[in-house]
């Protein structure tokens, strides 16, 4: 499956899949960016994928991307939301964590999400 995060159309194909999402999952994965983690469909249809595939979704973030680039999402509100949402959805190992709070979570751009995810780090 290829999924262009440009499209509009990405929250229609997340309503409307079907199966094993992963490789739908695994091609959303690749092509997200802190640009692209800030984009209105791109959210939309990470936050839907949250609420009905969660563990899927977090396991395959945890292992196919570097905590440089779940770092880098981070650094803007809507990718630390999500960031946080996939790290309160089960047990997520304390590297992963650690990873986070090396990154220096506190000194990224300020935003609401940023701040809800240094706190969750920090309890």
């Amino acid at each position: 499956a290829v999924v262009s995060t440009q499209s509009t159309g990405i929250p229609t194909v997340v309503e409307h899949a079907s199966g094993d999402m992963t490789p739908l999952l695994k091609a959303l994965i690749a092509h997200l960016t802190t640009e692209t983690m800030e984009s209105y469909p791109v959210h939309w249809a990470l936050k839907k994928i949250l609420n009905t595939e969660a563990n899927l979704l977090r396991d395959l973030i945890l292992d196919t991307v570097g905590p440089e680039t779940i770092s880098s999402w981070v650094n803007s509100n809507r990718g630390a939301w999500t960031v946080l949402r996939v790290l309160e959805r089960g047990e997520v190992g304390a590297s992963a964590k650690d990873a986070l709070k090396l990154a220096g979570v506190a000194s990224f751009t300020e935003s609401k999400g940023r701040d809800a995810l240094f706190e969750f780090l920090n309890r």
